[in-house]
């Protein structure tokens, strides 16, 4: 599969990349839009965004739609051939925080296309991009469109 990679400043590459596959939890998606944001630009631009730096190749964007292609085992919230919209927050499950169920304060967030940990949160690792073709996440991170609407349209009539 292709994807997009920020190296370093001004140094943008397209490179081949293993296919993930989708482990037990996780849906393999294939993407079908990306957005770039502010802070994709800044890694293109400047070589990072704010106190962020790229220290490897990045894989930025995390605004995304894509269809689900497969399932690991356990899935049971999307089937393959679903829409769905991507949420670029990944809470960890296991801080006090999400133990009560308030995973948007998560003490250890990792974000989509971020240089802010490192090593820097990445496509086929439990991760989707907005510009690899294709990513293994978990399924909780998705939310599925509802049948009505298009790649055209806003995400915003998620199903949960």
């Amino acid at each position: 599969m292709l994807a997009c990679r920020i190296h370093a400043k001004d140094d943008l590459r397209v490179e081949e990349t293993d296919m993930p596959d989708a482990g037990p939890g996780e849906v393999l998606l294939r993407l079908g839009a990306g957005g770039i944001c502010g802070s994709d630009l800044h890694y293109y631009f400047e070589g990072r965004n704010g106190r962020f730096v790229v220290r490897e190749p990045l894989i930025p964007g995390h605004e995304a739609s894509a269809v689900v292609a497969r399932v690991g085992e356990g899935v049971t919230r999307v089937k393959p051939g679903d829409k769905v919209a991507v949420s670029p927050s990944h809470a960890c499950g296991r801080c006090e925080y999400c133990r009560e169920g308030r995973e948007h304060l998560c003490a250890n967030m990792k974000f989509l296309g971020s240089a802010s940990l490192f090593p820097h949160v990445q496509v086929c690792s439990a991760n989707i991009s907005s510009w690899a073709s294709a990513s293994a996440i978990p399924s909780r991170a998705t939310c599925r469109w509802a049948s009505s609407h298009s790649r055209s349209r806003s995400p915003w009539g998620c199903m949960r």
